[in-house]
């Protein structure tokens, strides 16, 4: 409870009582343990936990443990976010989590995961998941092996984000680069500018005759 000094200023603290029976008038003896810095410590792990859930959050990153032992996953609380399918307590079989990998990504990730543990070397790779509502996103996953005292694997620690848009975006430039590359008239893109040329599509690179990087040096002014 907080208890209050004499000056009016305030401290959290447990106030122990006890009976001293052999005495012949009945007396207790108290104790007051200061209980200010444990306070300070657990509130500044919620403030932690609090901030890393935002950040998680707001970054689109969820956290995940898999224990080699009984190959079971564990994520972090926002994975509802990321996937629409059943977990208990947030845990789910490794085996189970594999189901919803697209078939071609299925063994990428098997294997990435397998030479992780073989090679005790971080895992990184991008893959995509199929939710039970029929969409599909595309997640990168980060992780690090843990060891025990005799050096074997036990856990592997990571990060999932959710790449969907970045790759769509991608895809996206990549269809309309090779659209303008393929155009039959000749285009230049210039920085405004600058007038410097940031792109010419392969019409104009053939008709003037230089190289895409030579092209890309030159300013018309």
């Amino acid at each position: 409870k907080r208890l209050y000094r004499k000056d009016g200023s305030s401290f959290w603290g447990e106030l122990s009582i006890f009976s001293l029976e052999h005495l012949p008038k009945q007396t207790f003896l108290g104790f007051i343990h200061d209980l200010s810095r444990e306070k300070e410590i657990a509130n500044t792990i919620a403030l932690n936990e609090l901030r890393l859930k935002q950040s998680q959050k707001y970054a689109g990153i969820v956290h995940w443990h898999l224990d080699l032992k009984t190959e079971t996953l564990t994520f972090s609380e926002n994975i509802a976010e990321f996937f629409d399918f059943y977990m208990d307590n947030y845990q789910m079989a490794y085996k189970d989590f594999l189901k919803h990998l697209l078939p071609g990504d299925l063994a990428k990730l098997d294997r990435a995961v397998h030479n992780s543990i073989t090679d005790s070397k971080p895992l990184q790779l991008e893959y995509r998941i199929q939710k039970e509502s029929g969409a599909v996103i595309w997640l990168k996953s980060f992780g690090e092996i843990e060891v025990d005292q005799h050096e074997n694997p036990i856990y592997i620690h990571g990060i999932l984000q959710d790449v969907t848009e970045k790759r769509l975006s991608l895809s996206r430039e990549v269809g309309l680069g090779q659209i303008l590359d393929n155009a039959l008239g000749e285009i230049f893109i210039f920085d405004a500018k600058s007038l410097r040329l940031l792109d010419v599509n392969k019409k104009a690179r053939l008709s003037l005759g230089y190289s895409h990087d030579e092209l890309k040096e030159m300013c018309f002014t």
